[in-house]
């Protein structure tokens, strides 16, 4: 994504994560606070704490030797990740 610094990555990572979902953005929060954002044309994608840290801040599934975005390659990461993530709140309830 080509940040100057860590601090302007950081900082590009907490802002997207402030985005409400809309849009292109959508994105869900995952039962131990942590909330996730993904847009679907850039293939941006984040998770962090609201407050709190960044946890990631990446592009999802581009192309490594073009850094062209691949969307429904990207798509499909962010919901395998979020079928994941809500499987694991299921499993708790259920325990």
């Amino acid at each position: 994504m080509g940040f100057a610094t860590k601090e302007e990555y950081q900082q590009k990572g907490i802002d997207f994560l402030k985005q409400p979902c809309g849009g292109d953005v959508i994105g869900y929060a995952r039962p131990d606070g942590v909330v996730v954002r993904f847009n679907t044309k850039t293939t941006e994608y984040a998770t962090g704490v609201p407050g709190g840290p960044l946890k990631t801040y990446m592009k999802a599934k581009c192309n490594r030797k073009t850094g062209e975005a691949q969307p429904e390659v990207a798509m499909k990461y962010y919901e395998f990740n979020r079928e994941k993530d809500l499987k694991e709140e299921d499993d708790e309830q259920g325990s």
